[in-house]
């Protein structure tokens, strides 16, 4: 049996700030590929609201950059 883990992030609430998205986020992103650089099997599932306020013209492009 192959093993994997599993990485679930929820309720991101991803909103444009200064054109990027806020440095919460960025040290959201650092502190998963830290704790996630030896692994070698990752299923990754996102759930719950992704983009604050359902604000998609405004920060849609910031949460495809986020991903």
């Amino acid at each position: 049996m192959r093993k994997f883990s599993v990485l679930h992030l929820s309720d991101l609430h991803i909103r444009k700030y200064r054109n990027s998205f806020p440095s919460i986020l960025k040290k959201l992103i650092q502190d998963v590929v830290k704790e996630t650089k030896n692994i070698e099997s990752l299923i990754l599932i996102v759930t719950g609201d992704i983009i604050d306020k359902a604000d998609y013209e405004n920060s849609g492009d910031v949460a495809v950059s986020f991903f």
